[in-house]
């Protein structure tokens, strides 16, 4: 099982004010405890590049990972955003936010697209999972993959 987290209103209130989130944290610690997780992938548009991440690592990273007792690593959403433009034929002019290509559930698009994109052709059955407040508990399964969204 792979975690995904987005940042704000999950983990913390928001980029220019984050305080901790102690009762969603305690969701996810029990979460992460529950299934022996010891990473999660940050999935959020707050963490957009290389600037970010290291505001993100300078910051933050190390209260949120001392109250979950997990490693978070950041994915460079960017370029992320780039690659499911470029799988689409979407031109990266004209898709300049996510809810150009995804209007109606952005992150919940993004977040299927990406996990197709990056394991879409794994042999071994995995389950990806992502916390986060804008969507709506769900699963989607497409061959060895099964993808869960928990709302927080």
């Amino acid at each position: 099982m792979k975690l995904f987290l987005d940042l704000e209103e999950v983990l913390i209130k928001d980029w220019y004010d984050p305080y901790c989130l102690l009762g969603k944290l305690d969701i996810i610690k029990s979460f992460c405890k529950q299934h022996d997780i010891k990473e999660a992938i940050l999935f959020s548009a707050a963490v957009w590049n290389k600037e970010d991440i290291e505001v993100f690592n300078t910051e933050i990273r190390a209260e949120l990972e001392g109250i979950l007792s997990i490693t978070l690593e950041p994915l460079k959403m960017d370029l992320a955003f780039q690659k499911i433009c470029t799988n689409s034929m979407i031109s990266i002019q004209h898709a300049k936010f996510v809810t150009d290509i995804f209007p109606i559930n952005p992150k919940r698009d993004m977040f299927l697209n990406h996990i197709l994109l990056e394991y879409g052709k794994i042999k071994d059955p995995e389950e990806f999972v992502l916390f986060d407040d804008t969507v709506q508990d769900s699963e989607f399964n497409q061959g060895n993959i099964k993808i869960i969204f928990k709302n927080i």
